[in-house]
């Protein structure tokens, strides 16, 4: 099913306008630290009536503002009234978050609320993520539950205009309620993942790309079959920069389409072959196997042919590269790729 990104996103604008990106420290226009960091410092005067928690909290960010992140499941909890006369502000999600049978951890630049029972999730972290691709700056996301972290990534990645994966486990996962300003991509993959109550991964973070993946994927880095034989012709190939979205190219730089639904190899060959300028085909048996819907940007052929084939958490697979032709194929018995 397609949802254009005003069905997914009814607090966004434009993709382009609420996000953008910056290697700099987030600054006022005089130089000063962003006021964001001197909310846990303000005191407020609110007052909110029954709602469920998701709605009391989108009600408090769009009050007071704030960065807020909902585990998968608490969004319909009921939330008594909440009013406050001059409170900090860490108290007011304290008290909002209790009033609704939740805790709360305070991370660094946003605030998570989970029940007691999934306290495991607060050690999600991605502060080991390290680039200018983890340092780009999110400007504003917000997003309601129910999404899976399939659409979020690549809703994420073409608004980005980066490279953000995870493979078929960790995609299928629902993310809460997610309200998040003036943080860092790999703050906001924590946040995502933490909301979905993903627990156990492992993550690459990389120049071109940052990928998530389920401990039982056990593909390389580079699913690559020939590289001993591999042509000059073939090297530049696989060096060239290209864009790829699947299932098919945005109608426009502005307009986001995303699906939920997996396509087939077969139906994603042709469309691979036109944004990678190179034939790709495969073998008969493997057409039927489920390729999730992705955006990869400004990428070189060989990371988006490891990603597309590492999206599939076996370790069964690999592609090779010949003369204007790549293969997606099973590895031969006698075929080895190292281990990680």
């Amino acid at each position: 099913m397609k949802r254009h990104i005003e069905h997914i996103c009814m607090a966004l604008v434009s993709a382009i306008v609420l996000f953008s990106c910056a290697s700099q420290p987030r600054t006022d226009s005089a130089g000063t630290t962003s006021p964001k960091a001197n909310r846990n410092r303000q005191e407020l005067s609110i007052s909110l009536k029954t709602a469920t928690l998701g709605k009391t909290a989108k009600a408090l960010c769009d009050q007071a503002g704030g960065n807020i992140v909902l585990m998968k499941g608490v969004e319909d909890w009921a939330c008594p009234a909440l009013k406050v006369k001059r409170m900090p502000y860490p108290q007011v999600i304290k008290q909002m978050a209790q009033s609704a049978a939740c805790s709360v951890q305070q991370c660094s630049n946003y605030y998570f609320i989970y029940p007691s029972q999934y306290a495991a999730l607060t050690r999600v972290s991605l502060d080991k993520a390290s680039g200018p691709l983890a340092e780009t700056h999110v400007e504003d996301i917000s997003f309601g539950a129910g999404y899976s972290v399939l659409v979020v990534f690549k809703w994420m990645s073409q608004a980005l205009g980066v490279s953000l994966v995870a493979d078929n486990e960790i995609a299928e996962a629902e993310c809460g309620e997610i309200k998040l300003t003036d943080v860092t991509l790999s703050e906001t993959v924590e946040a995502v993942l933490k909301s979905a109550r993903v627990v156990a991964f492992n993550f690459e973070s990389k120049d071109e790309y940052l990928f998530v993946y389920s401990p039982r994927n056990r593909n390389p880095q580079s699913v690559l079959l020939n590289t001993r034989n591999i042509t000059p012709e073939a090297a530049e190939l696989l060096k060239r920069k290209v864009n790829v979205s699947l299932p098919e190219t945005p109608p426009s730089k502005t307009e986001v389409v995303v699906s939920d639904e997996p396509m087939t190899l077969r139906d994603a060959l042709p469309v691979l072959s036109k944004q990678l300028g190179v034939r790709v085909t495969t073998e008969s048996i493997m057409r039927s196997l489920p390729v999730n819907p992705v955006t990869l940007s400004d990428i070189s052929v060989l990371n988006a042919m490891n990603l597309i084939v590492r999206q599939w958490p076996v370790a069964e697979f690999g592609f090779e590269v010949g003369e204007n032709l790549i293969t997606i194929r099973r590895r031969h018995e006698d075929e080895h790729v190292a281990e990680r």
